[in-house]
């Protein structure tokens, strides 16, 4: 590359890199000699140039010394009178340009590697003039040239060597297969012809304007666009590319200088240009239309090339190129187009450059890292692009369906005073009308999707006030204690009978709400029915809806985890898994919720790592999602902070929970119930890592809050003060917790029932509290009626009632009563207890248990090897955990303390 100049002198400018010449302001039609005379005469202004200098180095060719003084003359006409005075001749010497001459640098000039030069007639084709040289590579020179009487441009591609000629060659073939299998395209520049026979071997093209780099780089005529008139400019490229796909040839090497910017009537217009990296996925079509394989071997095909910032990255790995390949340089091509800036690669945050978030979807759809996550077709980003106004028009019906389940809770909220019974449509319209969206809007056609939506949105109104409001009311009822878990299960049952003729997606929709709405309500078992009774209404939708589909499985593996019924959560997941290609640009939204579902199977199993793995992934996922919802980023972190402490990484969970804490009091304000929430799995972190005032700090001004953002019943608020009682019990307060988990207890009862699972959990951590504060017959009592209880929902397998089973006996045990604890120890399984609690201890401290027993007997040897047995099956070492397994392990090993008082 050499440097090239503007160059002023009196009224004269003459521009090296244009090849421009102007007096007075005035362009000046002149020959290409007698302009690149003036030029060297520029560049040595004031100098003497030797005759001999001048034609060496502007006709670089032996030639009669006429032909110099006839370019003078020209030379001197076209500068006039005044300044033409300024070239002297010098006698028996040459000539001098003389007086001062200004010289600012314009640009970079190409330097030919073939002896081409400016101004030189091509030998094939004499009545061409090459006027400048447009590109250059290692093997290949690019020049625009200009009939001699016509003006008429044409652009000549030169090859150096062998292999460019190769390359040539095919490009030569693929674009007579796209011509002829395609016909005349207007985005596509026309070839002319070709001379292979001799050097210089070149192909011959129209000239299609100057390259998309260049043209933007003008004035900032990219800028200029608006956002819809850079999609119209960039939509024939897609189309050209989608459709040279369609017969099997791929590009390889889409960018900016591969793309010629025409005028169409005052409009700019992409045209694409070399096809020479160019790939033919089935060649057979050239022996169909007769054409002749030139220059398509397989290693000039197949091999990876092109320009390093338009590369996908299956290409920099080594793989193989595809119709994906492709794909991925249109999606970045789209971004620098949307983002005025051609030279801007697609760099962590590039979502804030563009304001339209379905843009931003659909590049991040067609630039994905894994290939089989990316559109599969450049047909598919056209559709997405010609469908941008109709799928606006979806969003915007999405959210003012959301705005109007916000509306209507706020009514609620007000009428919360007069109509208690209304908490219930409080806790879970927003549920039902979000979840019901997703069994609707999947189709492409529009009209009867907005058709479905009103009679979706009727529905759920008709749902709520007639069945979810009036089974809770007590004006129906004729009873006030109605629970809000009694009026949903009440509610959900209803659903076919009253819905029976609904379409299958509404009553779907229904059932799909309820499923979501009973597993908050913790009543998995009562989920899981109706998550059925939705993929069997979806079974019936015509067409299929795998969107809705993969909602539904994902949330009942959570729920079939959560009861122990693993093995049908794994199949129910591997559908998911196997439906996640068919659902394109949904995929990676639901891939997420799935890896979340993968990850609670995980953990009820105690696969904690399993559990860590799947969240994590989720996580890497969601840095590469366009406009992932705050909502689906909070409940990611909060899982990813819960997956790590559940491994012992207690730390990292520590910072996990604090960068979510930080970002919602940025983003939503420190008194918001979700910051206030999330501040609370922090300091169940600090609880763990022994650090119990810094979570006592943080707890009770969390608690507060909650309580009065939500309520004092509201599921997160118990939790909240469960952590509380947990970090009580941990610091030695028994007596404070007892009354906590009281606390907890009762609001439970009188929201859920007795007979409920987490009521009867809670009245054992009441129990636990009261056996560590000494009060042995307290705990018993407790124990013995959370057990009760639990009989009532499960059989003796059931996780809750072998982990009653097991603290009774240990109360008993404490009590010096160990007759009676015996029968209760007989029956209790580590597998069936697992689902029980976040622990792989439980062999551990059954053994510790029978332990207990056997020294109660006299059987000291066999207490001995039972402790032995114990240590042995110890997984977590941590002594801040509630039981302290660790050290009553060596208590016991060490003290020997009598049964009726174990520590």
């Amino acid at each position: 590359m050499t440097t090239q100049y503007r160059y002023r002198f009196g009224t004269v400018e003459i521009d090296e890199a244009r090849q421009r010449l102007a007096v007075g302001g005035v362009p000046v039609e002149i020959e290409q000699r007698p302009l690149q005379l003036l030029l060297e005469l520029a560049r040595h202004a004031d100098e003497a140039v030797t005759k001999d200098e001048l034609l060496r180095s502007v006709w670089d060719r032996p030639t009669v010394e006429n032909v110099l003084a006839n370019a003078i003359a020209k030379l001197r006409r076209a500068l006039g009178p005044v300044e033409g005075e300024r070239i002297v001749t010098l006698p028996k010497v040459g000539y001098r340009l003389t007086g001062p001459v200004d010289r600012t640098a314009v640009g970079r000039q190409l330097v030919s590697t073939l002896a081409l030069r400016v101004g030189d007639a091509l030998g094939p084709r004499p009545q061409f003039v090459l006027e400048r040289q447009l590109g250059a590579s290692l093997h290949h020179e690019v020049w625009l040239a200009r009939h001699a009487r016509t003006h008429e441009p044409r652009v000549y591609k030169f090859a150096a060597d062998g292999a460019a000629l190769s390359r040539i060659k095919r490009e030569a073939t693929l674009y007579r297969l796209l011509a002829e299998s395609l016909g005349d395209r207007a985005a596509l520049v026309r070839m002319i012809d070709w001379n292979f026979e001799a050097a210089p071997w070149f192909l011959e093209s129209e000239y299609g304007g100057p390259n998309l780099a260049e043209w933007a780089a003008q004035d900032g005529r990219l800028r200029q666009l608006s956002v819809a008139q850079r999609i119209e400019l960039f939509l024939p490229l897609v189309t050209a590319i989608a459709e040279a796909h369609g017969i099997g040839v791929l590009h390889k090497d889409i960018k900016p200088t591969n793309l010629l910017v025409g005028d169409a009537g005052g409009t700019p217009r992409l045209r694409l240009v070399d096809f020479g990296a160019g790939q033919l996925l089935e060649p057979e079509r050239l022996e169909a239309l007769g054409i002749t394989r030139l220059g398509l071997t397989m290693d000039a095909s197949d091999g990876v090339s092109g320009t390093l910032l338009y590369l996908a990255p299956e290409l920099l790995a080594g793989g193989l190129p595809t119709v994906r390949s492709d794909v991925y340089a249109l999606g970045l091509l789209l971004y620098q187009l949307l983002a005025g800036d051609l030279a801007r690669p697609l760099a962590p945050g590039w979502e804030r450059d563009l304001e339209d978030e379905l843009l931003r979807e659909d590049i991040a759809a067609a630039t994905q890292v894994e290939p089989s996550r990316r559109l599969g077709s450049a047909s598919e980003l056209q559709s997405r692009l010609l469908r941008l106004a109709e799928r606006r028009a979806e969003r915007e019906a999405e959210r003012a369906r959301a705005d109007e389940a916000a509306v209507l809770a706020r009514q609620l909220e007000r009428s919360r005073a007069r109509r208690p019974w209304v908490a219930m449509a409080l806790a879970l319209l927003t549920g039902l009308f979000v979840l019901a969206s997703g069994f609707y809007i999947t189709s492409r056609n529009a009209a009867r999707d907005l058709a479905l939506q009103v009679r979706v949105a009727e529905t759920v109104n008709r749902f709520m006030i007639d069945d979810l409001i009036g089974e809770s009311s007590p004006a129906v009822r004729g009873r006030s204690d109605v629970t809000l878990l009694d009026a949903a299960r009440a509610a959900a049952t209803r659903i076919d009978t009253r819905f029976g003729r609904e379409a299958p997606r509404i009553r779907a929709a229904l059932h799909g709400a309820m499923q979501v709405a009973l597993s908050d309500l913790s009543d998995s078992r009562a989920a899981i029915d109706a998550g059925d009774k939705a993929l069997a209404a979806l079974a019936e939708s015509t067409p299929p809806d795998p969107v809705a589909g993969a909602r539904v499985r994902v949330r009942l593996a959570q729920d079939l985890a959560r009861v122990g019924a693993f093995a049908r959560a794994d199949t129910l997941l591997d559908e998911v898994e196997r439906g996640l290609r068919a659902l394109g640009a949904s995929r990676v939204p639901i891939r997420i919720e799935y890896l979340m579902a993968r990850a609670t199977l995980a953990a009820n199993r105690l696969e904690v790592h399993r559990a860590l793995e799947a969240n994590s992934e989720a996580w890497a996922q969601l840095q590469v999602l366009p406009d992932a919802s705050d909502d689906l980023r909070d409940r990611l972190q909060f899982a990813m902070g819960n997956s790590l402490w559940m491994a012992g990484k207690v730390r990292e969970a520590e910072q996990m929970s604090r960068e979510l804490v930080e970002r919602q009091r940025k983003r939503l304000g420190p008194a918001h119930q979700q910051t206030l929430y999330s501040t609370v799995m922090l300091a169940h972190t600090l609880r763990l890592q022994q650090r119990w005032d810094e979570a006592q700090a943080l707890l009770l001004p969390s608690i507060r809050g909650l309580d009065d953002a939500l309520g004092a019943d509201h599921a997160r608020s118990l939790l909240a003060h469960r952590v509380l009682g947990e970090a009580q019990l941990d610091a030695g307060r028994a007596d404070d917790a007892i009354a906590t988990f009281e606390g907890v207890h009762a609001t439970l009862a009188r929201k859920f029932g007795d007979r409920h699972a987490g009521t009867s959990s809670t009245l054992a951590l009441v129990g636990l509290a009261q056996f560590h504060a000494g009060k042995q017959r307290d705990a018993e009592r407790s124990f013995r009626t959370a057990l009760e209880l639990a009989r009532q929902n499960g059989d003796e397998r059931d996780a809750s009632v072998q982990k009653f089973r097991y603290h009774l006996a240990l109360s008993l045990l404490a009590q010096g009563r160990a007759a009676e604890a015996a029968p209760l120890a007989q029956g209790l399984d580590a597998a069936a207890l697992a689902p029980a609690e976040q622990t792989d201890d439980w062999p551990s401290r059954l053994s510790l248990l029978n332990a207990r027993l056997a020294r109660a007997r006299g059987d000291e040897a066999g207490a001995r090897s039972l402790v032995a047995e114990s240590r042995a099956a110890l997984r977590s070492p941590q002594r801040w955990r509630l039981d302290r397994l660790p050290v009553q392990i060596e208590e016991f090993a060490g003290t020997g303390p009598p049964a009726g008082r174990v520590k």
